[in-house]
């Protein structure tokens, strides 16, 4: 589907602030520094038509631009055959813009927070020259720094850049970086004054550096501010003359969608490369759960001998759950032993504690190796780490106090009980069966041969071994407290390790969620940036194709003069 000018240009507007949040948005989460950021685009929406009351009939917006002393408003003062703009040794201090147009052509609007009392309009009635408005710009690499603020107000404004160099100084780089990340925007002409110093070495090799700049058949005029006859002036004149008509601004205008539309696709592939792609989170996770199962080995093995320490504050003979029963303790004092303040203070140490630390540095060393966002993950890991040392604390005395509540497993307490309980059922058990062969023999008269020293023997013998065997039983069936205690602190340790890597993984998955969005919504504009085909329109004028740059440069890689 192909658009209008006027279609794609609402588009464009749309993407570009879209991009802006979007840009904006991954400045707020981290997920790049805001000196990653790109300068904002709202420049990029104003054009020349912004100036005039009337867009219908226009004229081509030419400025002058170049360094201190090359002659440009000389070259004004010549194009329009009086003095309008100031020459000589006011120029290189002088911040005055001066705007040379046809009385009949209304200017609505001057750039935003500008200073009206430094633009000088200065108003014709030359007919031939309607078709133009002469902008004097101040000297660029002058030392009033408010002189290159003012340039780019004016930049946007701009349809034909007139690029002013002298022999000396045509290599100069100052400002010729700021023109060239704004130049899809414009079409360029070259001028080179003072010609009657220079020699076609210098036209030769200005020449190539303007094609390594992006212009294949760069315009290059020779003038001289004496208005000497054999220059290029005439040829310069009739060249602007040529193209100050609405089919040049019509094609201007496409070619600054165009190469608009290039610079937003260009920025927004350069910042979502800076995401990082989807597939190395998975090599981050992949990573994080390698050096976590091995940590965690570690710090099983270093805190082995300290889990012995402590457990052995536990090493006290069993109690039975029944008070008074072979036991001398009472309940006070069974309950005392059983919740006994745990002494685990010391036990997650620095060393432990700093193993984890590795871990996390260790991640985020990770992801800048991975290129991915780095500051999301570790301003979250800031958050998670100081609660580690309580978390660990809180698991290893919780499930402590579990162990020694109930020690032993379940089956092994049910047991301990049956025989607590056989201790005293069985030598009652006994001593019932004793008494009631007792009663029956009495009944039976035969007690005089029944109730002798056999009997009694035998019957303090049952009695003690009704108790002795489950008491033997019972006092071999004891819950170890040291062995509940080690048991407790190893399920503490293992249950604080499982909600520590439990709250790294998904503070991994929430930034692998946000890169993701943010990722798919730059891939979206991008998608967006190629859906859009605007109409061909072939350039008609030979010199027209000459004056635009075919490459775009940004401000990191620049052709240099």
């Amino acid at each position: 589907m192909s658009y209008t000018v006027r279609e794609v240009e609402e588009r464009l507007d749309q993407m570009i602030e879209q991009a802006r949040l979007w840009e904006q948005g991954a400045i707020t989460y981290e997920l790049f520094n805001a000196d990653q950021g790109e300068t904002d685009s709202s420049s990029d929406k104003k054009s020349a038509a912004d100036l005039f009351a009337s867009t219908e009939q226009r004229p081509l917006v030419i400025a002058l631009f170049g360094g201190t002393g090359v002659g440009k408003s000389t070259l004004l003062n010549r194009f329009a055959g009086q003095d309008i703009a100031r020459t000589g040794i006011e120029r290189p201090t002088s911040r005055e813009v001066t705007i040379y147009v046809h009385e009949s052509v209304e200017i609505r609007h001057l750039p935003d927070n500008f200073p009206i009392q430094k633009v000088s309009i200065r108003q014709h009635q030359d007919d031939t020259k309607r078709g133009i408005m002469w902008i004097d710009m101040p000297d660029i690499d002058s030392i009033e720094t408010a002189n290159l603020d003012m340039v780019r107000e004016w930049i946007p404004y701009i349809d034909v850049l007139l690029y002013v160099v002298s022999p000396e100084r045509y290599r100069d780089d100052r400002g010729w970086r700021y023109l060239l990340e704004h130049g899809y925007r414009h079409g360029w002409l070259f001028v080179i004054n003072q010609w009657d110093q220079g020699d076609a070495s210098i036209l030769d090799d200005f020449a190539s550096l303007l094609s390594r700049a992006g212009f294949d058949q760069p315009l290059v005029f020779r003038t001289d501010c004496l208005a000497r006859l054999g220059d290029d002036f005439g040829r310069l004149q009739q060249t602007l003359f040529e193209i100050a008509n609405d089919h040049t601004l019509s094609e201007l205008d496409r070619h600054g969608l165009l190469n608009q539309l290039k610079k937003l696709k260009e920025k927004l592939i350069r910042q979502t490369a800076l995401l990082g792609r989807r597939e190395l989170f998975r090599d981050l996770e992949a990573y994080y759960d390698k050096i976590w199962v091995q940590t965690v080995q570690n710090i099983e093995q270093y805190l082995a001998l300290s889990i012995q320490q402590v457990a052995a504050q536990y090493m006290r003979p069993a109690i039975s759950i029944l008070p008074g029963f072979g036991n001398s303790k009472t309940k006070s004092e069974i309950d005392t032993l059983s919740v006994k303040e745990i002494e685990t203070g010391d036990f997650w140490d620095n060393r432990a504690h700093t193993s984890v630390q590795d871990v996390l540095d260790k991640i985020v060393q990770q992801a800048d190796n991975l290129s991915l966002p780095v500051k999301p993950i570790r301003t979250r890991f800031n958050e998670l780490e100081p609660g580690i040392r309580d978390r660990m604390q809180i698991s290893l005395e919780n499930h402590l106090r579990q162990a020694l509540a109930n020690p032993g497993g379940r089956l092994h307490r049910m047991m301990y009980r049956l025989l607590g309980i056989l201790m005293t059922v069985l030598p009652v058990a006994a001593l019932s069966w004793i008494a009631w062969r007792v009663v029956l023999v009495f009944y039976a008269g035969e007690s005089e041969t029944y109730l002798g020293l056999n009997f009694a023997i035998h019957s303090v013998l049952l009695v003690l071994v009704a108790w002795l065997i489950p008491c033997l039983l019972h006092k071999k069936l004891q819950p170890s407290l040291q062995k509940a205690a080690i048991s407790g602190l190893h399920a503490g340790l293992e249950q604080g390790l499982a909600e520590i890597a439990e709250q790294i993984r998904h503070i991994l998955n929430q930034v692998k969620e946000l890169h993701n969005g943010f990722l798919a919504t730059g891939e979206q504009l991008l998608a967006a940036c190629d859906a859009i085909s605007p109409e061909k329109l072939s350039i008609s004028s030979p010199e027209l194709a000459k004056m635009l740059q075919k490459e775009l440069h940004t401000g990191d890689s620049p052709p240099k003069l």
